[in-house]
């Protein structure tokens, strides 16, 4: 199976012993659904489309990856609207899906809160996401960690981690994206390309 390789960063990334991974999943799905409308077409292998899309909800390449760092934990954050049987069943989804690493899987932790019919985002997600991010930080749980959004909101977060010696690589959508977070951030990579085949040469 061939490997993509992120095209886009500031510097080379040297391997790192402890990682976790945190996806913005309202973030990574807006964005994704913007660059859809936009006529991006979904990353294909043969025929086959590699991209799971629950609308609202929930997007993952399923042979996602990271190349550099022993990625310990990967928690999907989001939301979705509906009773508490429907939001069971979105965690009991998610958790059917990986991250990729060199020489292993690393099963997706969901944290999924329910939403009103009136708002795309919940302030639920932020706050868990946050609060674990900057928990982890504290504690020494991680040297690295992977920020799966492009959300300015992040921004105090990230720069409040990295006090704590944290390595932070975040990965996102150029829709969208915040230029404080990418600049804040030890690390950016594009998924355009990863999540969408790459457009037509003009």
């Amino acid at each position: 199976m061939a490997r993509w390789k992120p095209h886009e960063s500031r510097a080379t990334v040297t391997a790192m012993p402890s990682a976790m991974l945190f996806a913005d999943g309202e973030n990574l799905v807006a964005r994704y659904q913007a660059l859809l409308k936009s006529g991006r077409e979904p990353f294909t292998d043969g025929n086959n489309c590699r991209v799971h899309h629950q609308p609202d909800v929930f997007v993952w390449r399923d042979d996602f990856w990271v190349e550099h760092g022993n990625v310990r934990r990967a928690t999907y954050y989001t939301s979705c609207i509906g009773d508490d049987n429907i939001r069971a069943e979105v965690q009991e989804n998610i958790r059917r899906f990986n991250l990729r690493q060199r020489d292993s899987w690393t099963a997706l932790t969901a944290y999924v809160v329910r939403r009103s019919k009136n708002t795309g985002r919940s302030k639920g997600v932020d706050i868990k996401l946050t609060t674990d991010f900057l928990t982890h930080a504290f504690n020494r749980n991680m040297d690295t960690a992977f920020l799966m959004s492009g959300d300015g909101d992040f921004v105090p977060m990230v720069e409040e981690a990295k006090r704590y010696g944290v390595r932070v690589i975040v990965y996102a959508f150029t829709s969208g994206l915040s230029r404080d977070l990418k600049l804040a951030s030890d690390y950016f990579y594009s998924l355009d390309d990863v999540f969408f085949n790459m457009p037509p040469q003009k």
